[in-house]
């Protein structure tokens, strides 16, 4: 029934983050492990997020900065209602910021971008 989807997708939500919680943990615990279990589950959303903005090279220097961000804020990361919309976020600036690292200006002030 309608009702009985509405609490699946409840319980599924809550299950996603539990267990994005219980990697976060990890990466505290141990970082290689949890670095590599925090990737083996959300790898490909970073890989195609930052595909989808990036070059080849350029979106691999995104991933290892998303996984590096990740590690170092770890144990400020609380209270994610959305782990996949968040780790898409932090992809989308990471790609921003790395635009903004690599900037090349214009060679006169007509050209436009």
């Amino acid at each position: 029934t309608e009702r009985d989807r509405g609490m699946s997708k409840r319980e599924n939500k809550e299950q996603r983050q539990q267990d994005f919680e219980k990697i976060i943990k990890k990466i505290i615990d141990n970082a290689e492990i949890g670095l590599k279990e925090f990737y083996g589950k959300y790898g490909r959303l970073i890989q195609i997020t930052a595909q989808t903005f990036c070059e080849k090279d350029t979106a691999n220097e995104v991933e290892n900065d998303v996984l590096v961000k990740v590690w170092k804020n770890a144990r400020k990361i609380k209270n994610i209602e959305n782990p996949e919309g968040w780790i898409y976020t932090i992809t989308v600036n990471t790609v921003k910021s790395t635009f903004k690292k690599k900037q090349t200006f214009p060679l006169n002030e007509n050209m436009r971008f």
